[in-house]
């Protein structure tokens, strides 16, 4: 019996210090974006300033700030920057950031599609809480699913059904394996009961990005 309890404390151990290690290595890769008095995230795929994120966090916004985390406060921000792309359908967009003295800390991408089960890692800012962290897992893939938003826009895509709770301010934050990877953009919640999560899955990322 004592040996069955240090293997359940070891076991719970390792299982939270990946998801430390998870954090901690990827949540200065991960941006606040705050525009028309919303906020939403992004997340740096290169060293040199590009940020993905949903259309939906930029889409119709007055004025923008990009705010980067290099220490563990907002050190730097950002009102000028190049919106590369976007798709309106998939609900992404990519922009970039001018900074010759710096190297951005960034996040992979994925080659690989998730299983229904496999775990997954949010970074954001839910209702203002800045670089929150949760942990969850797939619970369903989805081709060719749409959505809707309160301003009547449709959207369409291959998406993902996450057991990680998210809120407004997840918007454009990066959903993470364990590897630390990035395998979609969170994006919305149904406005039920339920309140279900759903991310852009990583295959319609690449496409994007290829386009």
């Amino acid at each position: 019996m004592r040996n069955l309890i240090l293997f359940l404390i070891f076991f719970m151990l390792s299982i939270f210090s990946d998801s430390i290690d998870v954090y901690e290595k990827n949540h200065k890769s991960v941006v606040l974006i705050k525009s028309n008095n919303k906020v939403g995230a992004g997340v740096f795929i290169t060293a040199k300033g590009h940020i993905l994120t949903n259309y939906h966090v930029i889409k119709d916004a007055d004025e923008l700030e990009i705010f980067t985390r290099l220490s563990n406060s907002l050190d730097k921000s950002y009102r000028e920057f190049e919106i590369i792309k976007f798709d309106e359908t998939r609900d992404l967009a990519l922009l970039k950031v001018f900074d010759a003295d710096i190297n951005f800390n960034f996040i992979q991408v994925s080659l690989v599609v998730p299983k229904i089960g496999s775990n997954t890692h949010a970074i954001g800012h839910p209702k203002g809480e800045e670089w929150s962290y949760s942990k969850g897992y797939i619970a369903q893939k989805n081709q060719n699913y749409i959505w809707h938003y309160k301003d009547g826009s449709k959207m369409a895509g291959d998406t993902y059904q996450i057991q990680n709770p998210i809120s407004k301010g997840n918007s454009g934050g990066p959903l993470l394996n364990d590897s630390g990877n990035l395998i979609g953009i969170n994006t919305f919640i149904t406005k039920d009961d339920e309140a279900l999560s759903y991310s852009i899955s990583v295959k319609d990322i690449i496409e994007f990005l290829a386009e």
